[in-house]
């Protein structure tokens, strides 16, 4: 495929998109009616629906409409990319540019994020907001989590380096390497096969490494879905995890992802929960994925009022169930991938209101200027028998 006939298949399935499909499946749809098209020109094309993605907003303003083909329009203006040489009406390009898009926008171009949470947002990043803007405007880099049960950061790093894969720690995560490129058939390598790495964000890192499971004796994961932050709370601790998730079929892979790892973990049923108490209750709470936009922005793209306002009741009641398995002395951490006041501080806030035994022992925010995924976390502890 041409280039141009590579915009011109993002163009209709960002169609797709606009009229309600998610953003992966319409790739993949796209990709199962279209067999000719080889594996470079799906990896490109899945490249440019997610540039879009990550700039919804600013693409139709630009490109003056909503439409595929208005954002290819969008994305190009903003790239600086000569239109033009894009739409040629030429073989499977999109066709030639009327007199009325060749019209630059006069309006001012907005931020790519749901309208109805700016004055959120410029509450909590203020002039840095334009800066945090266009960060979440591009691609997340790519992140690995060395699996130190199994082998050291510079021996990973090593591997890394004779498989082809150039990556360099991070100095204030130590458990972190970071890819030079896309990471693409990482997952495809012996290293991968053998436990010693997970593909995980640094502030995801840090998040685990705020909460200090080495000092608990038991651990639940109360959120604990896929399970990247249950085998990360193992490996930082060498304990047994027990996992738990209101959705179990969300714990699904955990299994097979423990024992790649040398990862001891139970995952439990809710009503096999009520009368356990633990050391540390993490709470990796249901969020917006505010933090993590650039890596999912169909998550920002779906976004409703309604469904922002479901996600922090979700919030409360997970606070909630998790403070009766926490032991006294405990210690609950509460986490997002957000960097909303409305799911963290406040959150916290009104838990203490209803719940006067908890205290707050400690936080830590992560944003987009860090150069990873924004994240919070809220070190909460159970002073009843003290």
């Amino acid at each position: 495929m041409t280039p141009a006939a590579r915009y011109a298949a993002a163009a209709e399935i960002v169609d797709a998109i606009v009229a309600g499909e998610r953003l992966e499946p319409a790739i993949r749809a796209w990709g199962r009616a279209h067999r000719f098209a080889g594996s470079k020109d799906r990896r490109a094309i899945a490249d440019i629906c997610y540039d879009i993605a990550r700039r919804w907003w600013s693409t139709a303003a630009l490109g003056s409409a909503e439409t595929g083909r208005g954002r290819v329009l969008g994305l190009l203006r903003a790239r600086g990319v000569a239109a033009e040489t894009v739409f040629t009406g030429q073989g499977h390009a999109l066709a030639p540019l009327s007199a009325q898009e060749i019209l630059m926008p006069s309006d001012p171009v907005p931020y790519d994020f749901p309208p109805f949470l700016i004055r959120e947002l410029e509450e909590v990043f203020g002039s840095r907001l334009p800066e945090v803007n266009a960060m979440v405007q591009e691609r997340a880099p790519v992140d690995l989590r060395v699996n130190t049960a199994k082998t050291s950061r510079e021996s990973l790093a090593r591997l890394l380096a004779e498989a082809g894969f150039d990556a360099v720690p991070l100095d204030d995560v130590p458990t972190a390497l970071r890819l030079s490129g896309s990471g693409r058939g990482l997952t495809e390598t012996d290293l991968f096969a053998e436990g010693l790495f997970e593909l995980q964000d640094a502030g995801s890192q840090q998040i685990v490494a705020f909460a200090k499971p080495e000092t608990a004796t038991t651990i639940l994961d109360y959120c604990a879905g896929g399970g990247g932050k249950t085998l990360a709370l193992a490996a930082a601790s060498g304990r047994r995890v027990v996992a738990h998730d209101i959705a179990p079929r969300r714990m699904k892979d955990i299994p097979n992802r423990a024992r790649r790892a040398g990862a001891s973990v139970d995952i439990i049923d809710t009503a096999d929960l009520p009368e356990r108490c633990f050391d540390l209750v993490y709470v990796d709470a249901p969020c917006t994925g505010s933090g993590s936009w650039r890596r999912d922005p169909y998550g920002k793209i779906s976004l409703t009022e309604q469904r922002f306002d479901d996600i922090r009741h979700a919030q409360v009641a997970a606070l909630r169930s998790a403070s009766r398995h926490v032991a006294p002395q405990g210690r609950i951490a509460y986490a997002t991938c957000s960097v909303l006041k409305s799911e963290n501080n406040l959150q916290i806030n009104s838990f203490f209101n209803e719940f006067d035994f908890m205290i707050s022992e400690r936080n830590l925010s992560i944003d987009f200027l860090s150069d990873r995924d924004g994240f919070y976390a809220n070190i909460i502890t159970n002073i009843s028998n003290l």
